[in-house]
């Protein structure tokens, strides 16, 4: 009987140790590149689901790069993807990429790099 009962209650923890996030970070770093002649203003990330988790506004000067961090610590626990908005040119663009999932990011280190007027996510 003794044995059952260790036996069980080894079996709950390890369930529940395996289950946790154990570490996992809630933060996701983005490296821009702005390999156009122009700034990039107001570029902005933000869950497309909650667009209140969301980055600081920078401005990446033509030619250079910059890291931004996203913290999802108050994400909702649900799936989606960012959207990243930005004005260049005098003209505001956005677009969707990426994926999250229970409101936790699958990477932590993602590279956006602005070329030809076109945006790539790596």
């Amino acid at each position: 009987m003794y044995n059952k009962i260790c036996l069980t209650i080894f079996l709950i923890l390890s369930i529940f140790l395996v289950s946790c996030k154990n570490g996992a970070t809630s933060e996701v770093e983005f490296v821009i590149t702005n390999n156009e002649d122009c700034d990039l203003e107001n570029l902005v990330i933000y869950l497309t689901e909650d667009s209140d988790v969301k980055t600081e506004s920078v401005i990446i000067g033509p030619k250079s790069t910059k890291k931004v961090i996203l913290d999802m610590t108050f994400a909702q626990a649900r799936d989606g993807s960012y959207t990243i908005s930005y004005d260049v040119n005098n003209q505001s663009k956005t677009k969707e990429f990426g994926y999250y999932t229970n409101g936790n990011p699958l990477e932590n280190l993602i590279s956006i790099v602005f070329e030809n007027s076109d945006l790539t996510v790596e």
